[in-house]
Formats: C-alpha cells, structure tokens, sequence
C-alpha cells in the first residue's frame, strides 16, 4: 500500500504539489518534502496551514529556518503547559527553549538536538471556540503560528484555520468523484501516471472554471437560491472535450472544441443549498481494480 499527500491551495483551489511514498512513511515526512518545493517553486508569501498529527518542533524549525509562515492544529495534550494558561478567545506568544531531558527523542541526531538546546523557538498559541459539544459545552482548540496578532488577530486566524476545509473537498472530488484509487494496472509505474493524471485533469479542470467564471459572472438575482457551477459535470466535459482538443491537428476545430468546453460550462449551473445533512450511504469501493488489490 502506499501514502499519498497534498500541497493544496485553498484560494484558488489548486493542487501544487503531490507525494507518493510507501504507506510506512509518516505524514510529517511528506509534509517535509512539500514544503522544500514550496521554497523552490513559489516565490510569493504563503501562510501553510496543518491539521492536527502534524505538528513537531522538527517541522517548525524547518518552516521557522525558511522563513515560511504556519499554522498548526495541536492536540490537547500538545504544549498542554503552555496552552493551560490561556483563555478561550486568548492568544499570545510563548518562548520554546529545550534542555537534555526535553529531547531525548532526538538523541539518534545529535546536530539537530544541539540545536534545540541552543534555539529559542517564539510560537504564538491561541485558544479559540469551534462550536459547542453535543453536551453544549463549549469545543475549544489549540493554533499554533508564527503569524503576528498584526498580520492575523486572533478572529483572523480562526477564519485562516477554515479554509483548510477546501482541502477536505478536494480529497473528496479526487477520491470519490474522479476515481483516484481506481488504477488501470498493477505496476507501480501505471498507479503513479493513474494518480499524476487525475491530479493533473483535477487542476486543469478548477482552471478552467476559475476563467469561466470570470468570464461569464452568474446572475444571482435571477435564482432563488444561490448558484455556482456543477464541478461534477465540469469533470465530465474535460474529461469529453479536452483529449480531442489535443488530437485535433486543426487549428479552427481545436479553437471550436475550446469553445464547446467553455459554452456548456457556462450552462453547468447548481443551487447551493446551505446546512443540507445527508446520511452517509454505502462507500464500499466497487472499483474494477481497486487500491486494495493493486499491490
């Protein structure tokens, strides 16, 4: 089996980066290797954001040594010391400082533990609610960043931390909507093309929306509901359209196919109904040739 991860832009709702790696492979590790491209490749500014499992201090002295800016969804039990001090709706900014006992665990490395224990790592934590627990107390949570209260006040980061929902929607899209653990083949050179290519038709598929829809603005005030384009058929269209466009050796039927794309994207229209709840039904993989028996 195998460990898939991604670099996701949850703005523009693009993927930037994908790893693939032996499923023994820790998520940190690949996290790891997402933020080295980030530093190669992306020369604006970018606020990385993690869920919980991710953080360690290896991890912020890498972003803190790049220059990059985090932020991080702790567990309860993380900086607990720290974290005990605050109130609900409290941030403020604490001094990490590491002595022989505090990094036993880094004891196989010894440059890197003679580091802890002569760097001061300032990390700012803030306590914030998330909603109430079905017993109506209150679900608090833990960030932790390197962001100023000036860049991102303590409703900022709140807000920051939401956006990382897109990337549990995307996962969604790639998973169950475009087939990601669905492979044409057993060896392992065909399963990374099958998930290279769903990412790449992925990407190339939000682009393509990104300039429908500043291109063609919705009428809003025409609808009851609010509307947004169907990403679900914007799929299928690619996924119709795009290969002939490639294969198409004239100029003028590839300029028609690129605008049949673009007509009946335009016409890709769905509600938004806000606070829908669905049961979840059955999500047994009936895939042909499934993840589970590729290996």
């Amino acid at each position: 089996m195998g460990m898939r991860s991604t670099l996701y832009d949850c703005v523009n709702k693009m993927v930037l980066d994908r790893q693939v790696d032996e499923f023994k492979v820790r998520e940190r590790e690949l996290a790891k290797a997402h933020l080295e491209v980030a530093k190669e490749n992306f020369r604006q500014k970018m606020v990385t954001i993690f869920d919980r499992g991710y953080y360690s201090i290896r991890l912020v002295d890498q972003l803190q040594e790049s220059g990059q800016k985090y932020l991080f969804r702790l567990p309860k039990t993380t900086l607990k010391t720290f974290s005990d001090q605050l109130e609900i709706g409290v941030d403020q900014v604490f001094n990490l400082n590491f002595d022989r006992l505090s990094t036993n665990d880094y004891r196989a490395d010894s440059t890197f533990r003679m580091k802890l224990m002569n760097t001061t790592y300032p990390i700012r934590l803030a306590k914030i609610a998330m909603g109430t627990n079905p017993d109506g107390t209150i679900m608090e949570e833990i960030l932790a960043t390197n962001l100023s209260s000036e860049e991102f006040d303590i409703e900022g980061l709140k807000e920051l931390y939401r956006l990382r929902w897109e990337v549990e929607t995307a996962y969604n899209v790639l998973k169950y909507r475009m087939k990601i653990e669905e492979f044409s083949g057993y060896r392992k050179r065909l399963i990374m093309q099958d998930i290279y290519c769903t990412v790449w038709l992925y990407n190339l598929t939000m682009l393509k929306l990104i300039e429908v829809n500043q291109k063609h603005t919705i009428p809003q005030e025409r609808y009851k509901y609010q509307m947004k384009r169907n990403l679900n058929a914007a799929i299928g269209v690619m996924k119709s359209y795009f290969v002939k466009t490639v294969m198409e050796t004239n100029k003028d039927q590839k300029r028609e196919l690129l605008n049949q794309i673009e007509q009946l994207m335009v016409k890709l229209l769905i509600p938004i109904r806000k606070d829908r709840k669905f049961k979840r039904g059955n999500t047994k993989n009936k895939s042909r040739m499934s993840y589970r028996y590729s290996y």
